[in-house]
């Protein structure tokens, strides 16, 4: 089951990092060496919180701290066949699209999915366990908030790209790390401190 976990964040938690995602080109940034995660608050001022915000990811989820929340309610989500183009933007391999692939609906509120990348390994653990590879679909909304629908995946055979059996193979972590800079190569932030945030659960296939 925790195979296939949805986890979603609002921007609220992601802050200093689904922002990021679109103005890191252009700059040096790294998951090592001189301009690894421990620097990335001092890169660009609009990227402080990722040294002083308190609301960040990835985090190590706990299940003895996870609160079952009767109040959530399904993801909808209206996807479908849309232009894309494959980006490798040296830190992460990821697709970019040219038209709406459609929406994720929560809360009656719609967020456009915008973009997905992949990190490997995994950047969220749970009960400090790390998986092979993490999927982040970024979706907006009109009022420009973001939610970012977080993927895991464990290494065995290859599976279609959105399979629910969330599995990739070798060769398909190969072909994701190849291009990648040099220092990025593990493209995966440190599991960040809760600081007394919840995190709430929702099992989707109940």
């Amino acid at each position: 089951m925790a195979l296939q976990l949805f986890i979603i964040f609002a921007l609220s938690l992601l802050l200093g990092i689904a922002s990021a995602i679109d103005v890191f080109r252009g700059m040096e940034i790294g998951y090592s060496g001189h301009n690894g995660p421990g620097k990335w608050g001092k890169l660009n001022p609009t990227f402080s919180p990722c040294s002083t915000g308190k609301r960040q990811s990835p985090i190590n989820i706990q299940r003895n701290l996870t609160v079952h929340n009767k109040l959530l309610k399904p993801l909808t989500r209206n996807y479908e066949s849309a232009n894309a183009t494959l980006v490798n933007r040296g830190y992460s391999v990821g697709v970019r699209f040219e038209e709406s692939p459609g929406d994720l609906l929560i809360n009656g509120k719609n967020y456009t999915l915008q973009q997905f990348h992949w990190h490997l390994p995994a950047e969220h653990h749970i009960e400090g366990q790390r998986f092979a590879a993490e999927l982040h679909m970024v979706h907006r909304a009109a009022d420009n908030s973001a939610v970012v629908v977080s993927m895991l995946y464990h290494e065995s055979k290859a599976d279609p790209l959105f399979s629910m059996v969330m599995s990739i193979s070798k060769e398909q972590i190969t072909t994701l790390d190849s291009p990648l800079n040099s220092h990025c190569k593990k493209n995966a932030r440190p599991c960040q401190p809760l600081n007394g945030r919840e995190v709430d659960m929702y099992d989707e296939l109940k």
